[in-house]
């Protein structure tokens, strides 16, 4: 397996020395130590003909890859270290949502629902009778809040409506 995939992506999302959360550990004597580490991998032909296709169109002298919960977990991370309690990081992009679980400032779990902002996009160009770039630009002005009291009340609802499909989703998760 290991000659089919390169890891990409390491990141140490926890180091605890006898019990104790450290954020660096040189020169630190323990008993006991707990590292949970971050892993993320591509197969090795996939990542290949991904570095050489951005290359070619970008002109990039280096191509690097990352993931969306490292990231958010690295940029957080101060924050999210102080944190006991059960913490949700929420991505909506297009086509689906991840959703990251940190808990007592670990990456715990991510869920990736296949569900997004297009959802959204098709409901509204559904109840406008329009198409999706016209439905895109109403959901841009519905969120600066520049359109007019009724057509947003009418997205609002749309809105409430499907984010309520989204729950059946989310609550499998818990």
């Amino acid at each position: 397996l290991q000659d089919a995939v390169t890891v990409f992506e390491t990141e140490i999302v926890k180091l605890a020395l006898n019990g104790y959360e450290l954020a660096n550990a040189t020169g630190k004597q323990a008993e006991d130590i707990t590292l949970t580490v971050r892993y993320a991998a591509f197969k090795k032909e996939f990542l290949k003909a991904l570095s050489e296709r951005l290359s070619a169109a970008t002109k990039a002298a280096r191509i690097t890859f990352f993931t969306f919960p490292t990231l958010y977990f690295s940029i957080f991370r101060n924050l999210i270290s102080r944190k006991k309690e059960l913490l949700f990081i929420v991505d909506i992009g297009g086509e689906t949502t991840e959703i990251t679980l940190i808990y007592k400032a670990t990456i715990e779990e991510v869920f990736t629902l296949p569900i997004g902002v297009i959802n959204f996009i098709d409901r509204i160009a559904e109840k406008f009778d329009t198409d999706n770039d016209s439905a895109g630009a109403l959901l841009k002005r519905y969120v600066a809040g520049t359109l007019g009291k009724e057509v947003e009340e009418t997205i609002k609802t749309v809105l409430k409506n499907e984010i309520q499909k989204w729950q059946p989703a989310f609550a499998k998760l818990l």
